[in-house]
């Protein structure tokens, strides 16, 4: 059976629909989702459509259709949308209200037959019989429209039920003035160019990505996800929707951002490059291309599925789902807020996966990663660009003989410290972290500090305090007063630099901070009191006065347990 539509015209909407025979149009599953607004696309479709009843004209130009002409036997057939869902979908919305306003009316037009257009009247499976299969995610909400079960909706956020609703109530107002029949006339007069494409001649993937780049851009993850699906049959699209992109979706807990950033060090992971944003979607084609000429597209899912579950327990599951042994150290990463080293623990993951190291090892690794990335943070090194230096650590060690790991603890070690020492991803020494953090502005690194604290704190300590509620505060005052200024028994100039080293920061609520404000030590020290139950704070409430002594015994103090805290590793 051929398609009457066999290359692009120019047709009436409603005759699209009617000789549409024995064919299904089907949204696919990969579509962004129906998001035209009532006040807005849907408003203005109805007004093209008044447009036309009170000038008469004889037509109407709406838009263009792409769809995807699929034989399934010699009877039926599915027209896969690419390009004009909101418009198909919009319409057939009109079709229904315009039913529901026929059956208000007792019938007194049963003379006007709306089947052509909403069924398809070939189909055997009764579930498929409806002339529209829109996409999954609005597909209950259209089913019950379609069942004329209105009252069954719950979801009434939907945005198919609003425009639903917000449609059959101006097709109400249109009535008062026009015939049912005169507005199904002028619903004609709306015109489509329908482009039917054949998977034997075209190229789905290549035109739907051109529309994309001229149109309304789709995100990164939409691409990736239409590019998976696009080419199987409706039925594998259904099926790899729900078995595996919807798992995917669960294991990043429906976050795009941590998506877009997955395929981003996904692709690092398999060839050791970084690729800016803007050239991802290529990189995955040209990955997708060439890990299928040995395997299938399933086969592709399962492998970004198994590299999901490793970077959703590094950046997003709960951390008391993890293995007790790697939830201080995946926190500490997570702290750290940085994922230029995530492609390094996945590959660590995979291999504790494959039981190639054990959970000490696979502990151990992450904790020498962040030691690593902590040190240079405290010096004020960059942490943020050493992709490609991560990538060299992750090229040796998977050089091991024999796929041995016996000593891939050691092996990071001397990689990211022994021979790393005169480089410029180097981690800073003993000395080097010692003599920059002592004179230090210790303020501007906020973010690795209260990492520093937290770890303080929680430290053997048999009663962990919730610490959310606090925040790096100042012990003497940012703002110099006279009293100060006396008490540090020096000038401004003197003065400042001493208030953001490290030793005159710690813990305390803004609350107790703005409370404490310029006062003197003394009534400064009163409110402190109440953080007493705190380990950080505790050797500061013995001190009698605070000045340029205590800040440096404090900040020696505190050097000493950031050294032992996120050792120096030696293989």
């Amino acid at each position: 059976m051929n398609s009457k539509f066999q290359s692009p015209v120019r047709v009436g909407l409603l005759d699209f629909l009617k000789d549409s025979i024995n064919a299904q149009l089907i949204v696919p599953i990969y579509q962004r989702n129906y998001t035209w607004l009532e006040d807005k696309e849907v408003k203005q479709y109805l007004r093209d459509l008044e447009d036309i009843l009170i000038s008469n004209c004889s037509n109407h130009f709406l838009g263009i259709i792409i769809y995807l002409d699929i034989p399934l036997d010699h009877s039926k057939r599915e027209f896969s949308i690419i390009d004009g869902q909101q418009r198909i979908t919009t319409t057939f919305l009109t079709l229904y209200a315009i039913k529901a306003i026929l059956k208000q009316t007792n019938n007194q037009n049963s003379n006007i037959n709306l089947e052509p257009y909403l069924y398809t009247n070939c189909f055997i499976n009764k579930d498929n019989q409806a002339k529209l299969k829109p996409q999954v995610a609005d597909d209950n909400v259209y089913q019950l429209i379609v069942e004329d079960k209105i009252d069954e909706i719950d979801d009434k956020k939907s945005q198919v039920y609003k425009n639903y609703c917000y449609i059959l109530d101006y097709i109400k107002k249109l009535v008062n003035k026009h015939s049912i029949e005169t507005i199904i006339n002028a619903l004609n007069k709306l015109h489509i160019v329908c482009i039917p494409l054949s998977q034997n001649y075209d190229n789905p993937q290549k035109i739907f990505e051109s529309i994309n780049s001229i149109g309304m851009h789709l995100e990164l993850s939409d691409l990736i996800k239409n590019y998976l699906l696009m080419d199987l049959d409706s039925e594998k699209q259904d099926k790899f929707y729900t078995l595996y992109w919807e798992q995917i979706l669960r294991l990043l807990d429906h976050k795009k951002d941590k998506l877009e950033t997955f395929f981003r060090l996904f692709l690092h992971a398999n060839d050791n490059k970084k690729y800016d944003q803007n050239i991802i979607y290529q990189q995955f084609v040209l990955w997708c291309t060439e890990f299928e000429k040995k395997r299938n597209r399933e086969d592709s899912f399962k492998e970004i599925i198994k590299y999901i579950k490793h970077y959703a327990q590094i950046h997003v599951q709960k951390l008391s789902t993890l293995v007790n042994e790697l939830q201080p150290f995946i926190n500490d990463y997570r702290q750290i807020k940085n994922d230029c080293a995530t492609y390094l623990l996945m590959s660590f993951f995979d291999l504790f996966t494959n039981n190639k190291i054990n959970k000490k090892q696979l502990s151990e690794l992450i904790r020498i990663v962040n030691n690593y990335l902590i040190r240079r943070a405290f010096c004020g090194l960059d942490i943020a660009n050493l992709y490609q230096f991560f990538s060299s650590v992750h090229s040796k060690i998977n050089q091991q003989k024999n796929n041995s790991y016996s000593n891939i603890v050691s092996l990071l070690k001397k990689l990211l410290f022994t021979d790393n020492k005169t480089k410029n991803a180097h981690s800073p020494t003993n000395l080097e972290l010692s003599n920059y953090i002592t004179n230090a502005n210790m303020y501007r690194h906020k973010n690795i500090l209260r990492l520093f604290f937290d770890k303080l704190e929680h430290n053997e300590n048999p009663a962990p305090v919730n610490l959310d509620n606090l925040s790096i505060e100042h012990i003497a005052p940012k703002n110099h007063s006279t009293w100060w200024l006396n008490h540090f028994n020096t000038d401004k100039d003197t003065y400042n630099p001493q208030i953001n080293r490290l030793g005159n920061l710690t813990l305390a609520s803004r609350v107790d901070n703005n409370k404490m404000g310029n006062n003197d030590w003394k009534s400064k020290k009163k409110i402190l009191e109440k953080t007493k139950h705190l380990k950080i704070n505790a050797e500061i409430l013995k001190q009698n006065s605070w000045t340029t002594d205590q800040i440096d015994q404090r900040t020696n103090q505190l050097i000493q347990a950031i050294i032992t805290f996120f050792s120096y590793e030696k293989d």
